[in-house]
C-alpha cells in the first residue's frame, strides 16, 4: 500500500493516508482509515455514500485537475517523482505533499487529501 504524506514544515511531514488497488484511504487513527474515495481511468471520484461517487477532478500528464462545472476543469497543481505540488500562480508552485507509490494513486489522493484552496 502507498502512502501520501503532507508537507508540515521546511523539514517535516505526516501521513494523512494511502492509496492501493484505485482505492484512496485517509488516516483517521494510529492504525486505521476509512476510504474517502477512488480513481480510474484518469478521473477521481469522492465517496458520497455506501455505494455511490461523484466525479471532483481529474489528472494526466503530471498534473490535477478540480472539477468545477458540468464542462470544466481547472489546473490546481502537479505530480512528478514523488512530489505534490499545488499550483499558486501563472508559473509558479509549492510543494505540498510527498508520496510513495504510483504516480496515478497520488494524483487522486492529493486532490482528496490535501488542501488545493
Amino acid at each position: 500500500m502507498a502512502s501520501i504524506y503532507k508537507k508540515t514544515g521546511m523539514l517535516s511531514s505526516e501521513k494523512i493516508g494511502s492509496y492501493d488497488s484505485s482505492s484512496v484511504y485517509k488516516k483517521t487513527g494510529l492504525l486505521s482509515s476509512d476510504k474517502v474515495g477512488s480513481y480510474s481511468n484518469g478521473k477521481i471520484y469522492r465517496k458520497t455514500g455506501f455505494l455511490s461517487n461523484e466525479t471532483i477532478g481529474s489528472y494526466g500528464n503530471g498534473k490535477i485537475y478540480r472539477k468545477t462545472g458540468a464542462f470544466a476543469n481547472e489546473r490546481v497543481g502537479s505530480y512528478a517523482n514523488g512530489k505534490i505540488y499545488k499550483k499558486t500562480g501563472m508559473l509558479s508552485t509549492e510543494t505540498i505533499g510527498t508520496y510513495s507509490g504510483d504516480d496515478d494513486g497520488a494524483a487522486a489522493a492529493a486532490l482528496l487529501l490535501l488542501n488545493f484552496d
